[in-house]
C-alpha cells in the first residue's frame, strides 16, 4: 500500500481486498480473544472466592 511500485487498478484493488480480508480476520480473532479473556477472568474470580470460603481461620 505504501510502496512506490506502480500498480494498475486491478492489482491495487486486489491488494486492497486482501488487506481488508486480513483486517476482518484480525478483528474476529480479537473478539474471540476478548471472550476467552473474560471467561478466564471469571474462572479466576470463582477460584479466588472458593479459596476464601475454604481458607482456615487465621491464628493469633
Amino acid at each position: 500500500l505504501d510502496g512506490d511500485d506502480a500498480l494498475d487498478d486491478g492489482e491495487r484493488e486486489a491488494l486492497l481486498e486482501r488487506v481488508r480480508t486480513y483486517r476482518q480476520a484480525a478483528a474476529e480473532q480479537v473478539e474471540k480473544l476478548r471472550i476467552q479473556l473474560e471467561r478466564a477472568e471469571e474462572f479466576a474470580d470463582t477460584l479466588g472466592a472458593r479459596l476464601e470460603q475454604n481458607a482456615p481461620a487465621a491464628r493469633l
